[in-house]
């Protein structure tokens, strides 16, 4: 059993039954939505596919902890969530979320209506069976991709550089809508190595932040 947006959805495996259970199975699989979490850094750009982006710069730099961590661990989340209006930002985010699940899951319904009275004309329709049968295949094929896209919805939270405060809301409300029941798939943290791999030294080779001092972003 399995819960999303806080109701039970039943799962027939199919297993020594018959089409019909099946059907039941393949229908509650495409009819899933889940939500998955991408922490960036503004200053490498604004992730494009995103359904919306949270603005984590407004609260306050995490500060001495933050040296040699990331928002992955616990002793800087711990931080970060003590910051004035953290707590309230991450609230937003869950909220957020579960709002985006609950209108992508009314558009997929009324999607799925639409799709089912237009087979029921084309049952009616009799052609060419081969042609018919190609294009039938065909759709399927295009239909399997719409839903993996449709069914995932995607929300932001950037900082600076997508290390501390970005990273530690996006793990601290993964959590907390695995908690209320929300399929959540594995946090993307797109920018938690970017400051290495592009690295910290200036245009004249120098090392960022004078005098070896690291500045949290």
């Amino acid at each position: 059993i399995s819960f999303v947006f806080g109701r039970k959805e039943r799962r027939m495996s199919g297993e020594g039954e018959g089409g019909e259970g099946n059907g039941e199975s393949e229908s509650d699989s495409k009819r899933t939505i889940a939500i998955q979490l991408l922490s960036f850094g503004y200053r490498f750009g604004q992730p494009k596919d995103t359904v919306f982006n949270f603005n984590a710069r407004k609260l306050k730099n995490p500060g001495k902890c933050s040296v040699g961590r990331t928002g992955l661990s616990a002793r800087l989340r711990k931080e970060v969530l003590a910051l004035p209006g953290a707590k309230e930002l991450c609230a937003q985010i869950v909220e957020r979320a579960k709002s985006e699940l609950l209108l992508r899951k009314r558009l997929m319904s009324r999607q799925s209506g639409m799709e089912v009275e237009m087979k029921q004309e084309k049952v009616e329709v009799e052609g060419e069976k081969e042609s018919e049968s190609r294009e039938k295949e065909n759709a399927e094929t295009q239909q399997v991709a719409e839903n993996e896209h449709r069914n995932v919805v995607k929300i932001g939270v950037g900082c600076e550089i997508g290390r501390h405060r970005s990273v530690s809301l996006v793990v601290e409300a993964a959590k907390l809508l695995r908690g209320e029941g929300v399929v959540v798939l594995e946090p993307i943290h797109r920018d938690i190595e970017a400051r290495k791999s592009s690295g910290s030294k200036n245009a004249h080779g120098k090392q960022r932040g004078g005098k070896g001092k690291f500045q949290a972003r």
